[in-house]
């Protein structure tokens, strides 16, 4: 989030905690008017699928507004 602030971006961070991450963030974008949301990668591995669940591949298929998509090792610039 500091790096988009710095690059000049309207940008807001939020912590969740929810049964249903994809289902609170699909409410937080409706209450919170967002127009697209960046999210992180996690690495290809079975053992983040199981803890984690497959979150960004729910998020792509039911969000309604476009994502961008980091990948877990992106160092890029904004």
């Amino acid at each position: 989030t500091a790096r988009m602030i710095n690059a000049n971006h309207n940008t807001e961070s939020l912590l969740l905690f929810a049964n249903d991450i994809v289902e609170a963030i699909n409410k937080t974008i409706l209450s919170h008017n967002v127009s697209m949301l960046a999210i992180g990668l996690s690495r290809p591995g079975l053992l983040e699928r199981l803890i984690e669940g497959n979150v960004q591949r729910s998020l792509l298929a039911a969000c309604r507004i476009p994502i961008l998509a980091l990948p877990a090792d992106w160092d890029g610039v904004l």
